[in-house]
């Protein structure tokens, strides 16, 4: 990892272990948030909860844009916001939030040394926990509302846990794919606390009303503050509109009447 912050803000001895791969992933800083924040990450995946959720939060708490992460070998790209150009992966931050939002999918060969500098990062700052949010692929969520599973990478997370006895329960069994299973790996690894909220979701479209649920969920435990009622609303318009679709596609695939004429 190389830190590119400003020289009051340099750490000489902040060694990546993205570097053991021989990737080395940036991290810019122009403002260092106090101790005792939480880490929020969303990555580009299952129904677009993460990325929806992130930014949602950043619009909604107000945040402020205090860096941002790049692999400028291997992420030939840069979001463009009002005519300027931003790093693929951003930090916001205000007290006691630090949310990491990647504006772009991650490649597989860059999941675990980006992964690994979120760590870094967040161990380095002081931080109390990284919570990874989700989607958990549903291809019944058109005719089900979304159900919050959770995952902790330690027992003694579980009691934490607890306030989400009305609103989630524990993903008992099965097997998580992805950058979120990276996350908790690596803190597992390290002894970082870490959990991940998930909530059922469309595979294949984006899915405001799932990220909905697992912000309400960050709202119980953590009390984040946020209010989810556009995220609703989008929600019903996005499942009205996959109705219509679905009932389109229904009508299209119906065997017409034969209007064969007989001659005898």
């Amino acid at each position: 990892m190389r830190y590119l912050d400003p020289p009051d803000f340099c750490d000489d001895d902040f060694a990546s272990r993205g570097a053991e791969i021989m990737i080395t992933v940036d991290v810019w800083e122009v403002k260092r948030p106090k101790p005792g924040a939480n880490v929020l990450i969303g990555f580009v995946d299952v129904g677009l909860v993460g990325l929806i959720g992130t930014k949602y939060i950043v619009e909604e708490l107000n945040m402020e844009m205090i860096g941002g992460m790049d692999v400028p070998s291997e992420l030939t790209v840069s979001p463009i916001k009002n005519g300027i150009a931003q790093f693929p992966i951003e930090i916001y931050y205000k007290h006691p939030w630090i949310v990491i939002v990647p504006e772009v999918p991650i490649p597989p060969h860059l999941i675990y040394p980006i992964a690994s500098t979120i760590v870094d990062y967040a161990e380095r700052r002081g931080s109390k926990r990284i919570i990874s949010i989700t989607g958990l692929a549903n291809f019944n969520r058109i005719n089900v509302e979304p159900e919050v599973r959770w995952i902790v990478n330690d027992p003694e997370l579980i009691e934490e846990m607890d306030k989400l006895k009305e609103v989630g329960k524990p993903l008992r069994d099965g097997i998580l794919y992805g950058p979120t299973a990276v996350v908790l790996k690596a803190t597992k690894q390290r002894d970082f606390p870490s959990l991940a909220i998930l909530a059922d979701a469309f595979p294949d479209f984006p899915d405001p009303g799932a990220t909905a649920k697992v912000l309400e969920a960050l709202n119980e435990i953590y009390s984040l503050g946020v209010d989810t009622k556009k995220l609703i609303e989008d929600s019903e318009k996005i499942k009205a509109k996959l109705q219509s679709i679905a009932s389109q596609a229904k009508e299209v695939a119906r065997p017409e009447k034969s209007t064969m004429v007989m001659y005898t």
